[in-house]
């Protein structure tokens, strides 16, 4: 059960970071490509031109000072994007979860077991 949780609030804070990371750690490979990209598209259609030149040309340390100007509807349309994909990740990860006691786990990590392997693939535990 420790695991189980501790695998989904790592999905979770990676999807916080940014879209479709925490669907990497999932190893959801399509799902985390197509809400990158939703993210970037969607910060490319709501923040307004100057403000994208003026973060391109002074870095990070502008980003702050330029936020900070962005129109009501630029924070809701981003942060719509970010609050979806949480809830995307949080779904996924209930998903993959086993649902019965018929799987094998690693007695060291508690990671799901392919029982073709000799070895953990998480941990790199030898297995009996």
């Amino acid at each position: 059960m420790l695991a189980r949780t501790r695998h989904l609030i790592i999905a979770i804070i990676f999807a916080l970071i940014y879209p479709g990371l925490g669907h990497l750690y999932l190893k959801s490979w399509i799902r985390a490509i197509a809400w990158f990209l939703l993210a970037t598209a969607t910060t490319f259609l709501v923040v307004p031109t100057p403000i994208i030149d003026a973060i391109e040309s002074g870095g990070i340390s502008v980003i702050f000072t330029e936020t900070a100007q962005l129109p009501f509807e630029a924070y809701l349309a981003l942060a719509a994007v970010n609050f979806f994909n949480v809830v995307d990740v949080y779904l996924l990860a209930n998903a993959q979860q086993p649902s019965g006691e018929n799987f094998l786990v690693c007695p060291n990590c508690g990671q799901k077991l392919d029982p073709d392997l000799s070895f953990c693939p998480w941990c790199t535990t030898i297995l009996e």
